[in-house]
């Protein structure tokens, strides 16, 4: 990435006449086929809405992002664009598949009465209003860059440059933003009130002190990755700590816990810990609506068992691990299969 580059595509995006109202995307957009990044504008009204909140005025240009970048430190490459990121994930699908509309969910919540029920999703009548909030409101501009390979270092200088509000993974803090995260823990509860448990659909294994057995138990869902994860590391192998390396085996769960296995307690012929359901819950979704999880806005009694929740939501796809301080960050694939 250069210099130039990096002129180029700041001094576009935060060009106003540059973006279209998305109620007729992609119409009036050019290189939407390709990877790159885009801006989110809002009109007037849009803003006041979205401002009341925080008590205090937005700027028009509210969000910027990136679509199609290869995945580091693992080369993954993408086959995202601009228009598959847009249509499939801000315009439409679940509030957990985008960072932005799940923003844009938590501040308009209480103004336009909107809900959610489990695994990060709006309930159909609050998935309407919201696409119609953002058809009547929003505009996109968008900066097509070829080069996968350099994306996420452009987005990140431009994000430096832009500063957008409601970008949220590593930008400095502001009111506007603990705001924002203060809002959208509140809607990830109401979907952890729902009873939500992430031993979904493919059920899992009851577990009792003395030991675990393989009667099947069923559960409602909260995502199906992480309810496969559960059941492919179901006595199979073991999930290191982030931190220190040290092994965790899962050999068992059902309705209430994820039963686990130490070192430790194996050496000492202890029975199997248990670590609710719900830590797990409300770990995952802190993770996706807040784009990151670590000490800071980890709940407090899944701190206690912090090494196993960050080890188990490690090995999640679209997760990367940041160490010193240890972080997981949330980036969720476009393209990937069964993206929302």
């Amino acid at each position: 990435m250069t210099g130039d580059e990096l002129d180029r595509a700041a001094e576009w995006l935060q060009d106003r006449g540059n973006a279209v109202p998305v109620r007729s995307f992609p119409k009036g957009l050019t290189g939407v086929h390709s990877p790159g990044l885009y801006a989110w504008w809002t009109d007037s009204q849009g803003a006041e809405e979205l401002a009341e909140a925080f008590k205090q005025p937005l700027p028009l240009l509210i969000y910027a992002g990136q679509a199609g970048a290869t995945r580091w430190p693992s080369g993954q490459r993408s086959s995202a664009t601009l228009e598959s990121r847009i249509r499939s994930n801000h315009l439409n699908g679940r509030i957990s598949g985008s960072t932005f509309r799940f923003t844009l969910a938590a501040l308009l919540r209480e103004t336009h009465d909107l809900s959610a029920e489990a695994a990060g999703r709006l309930t159909r009548a609050s998935r309407d209003t919201l696409d119609i909030w953002i058809r009547s409101h929003l505009m996109v501009a968008v900066f097509p860059h070829s080069n996968r390979d350099n994306l996420l270092d452009l987005e990140e200088a431009a994000l430096n440059r832009l500063d957008p509000p409601l970008n949220l993974d590593g930008r400095p803090a502001t009111h506007v933003r603990d705001t924002i995260r203060d809002l959208r823990r509140v809607l990830r509860r109401q979907s952890v009130r729902s009873g939500v448990n992430p031993a979904a659909k493919t059920g899992g294994y009851r577990a009792s002190r003395s030991g675990v057995s393989a009667k099947k138990h069923p559960a409602s869902g909260v995502s199906r990755e992480l309810s496969q994860l559960l059941n492919d590391l179901n006595g199979q192998r073991p999930i290191h700590s982030v931190g220190q390396g040290k092994p965790n085996w899962i050999v068992g769960f059902d309705s209430s816990s994820v039963f686990v296995e130490t070192n430790a307690s194996r050496s000492k012929g202890n029975s199997a810990q248990a670590v609710p359901n719900e830590w797990i819950v409300e770990s995952y979704q802190t993770l996706m609506s807040d784009g990151f999880l670590d000490r800071s806005n980890l709940g407090y009694q899944a701190s206690h068992r912090s090494a196993f929740i960050f080890a188990l939501l490690a090995e999640l796809a679209d997760v990367r691990v940041e160490q010193s301080p240890i972080r997981l960050v949330w980036k969720p694939s476009a393209d990937a299969p069964g993206s929302p």
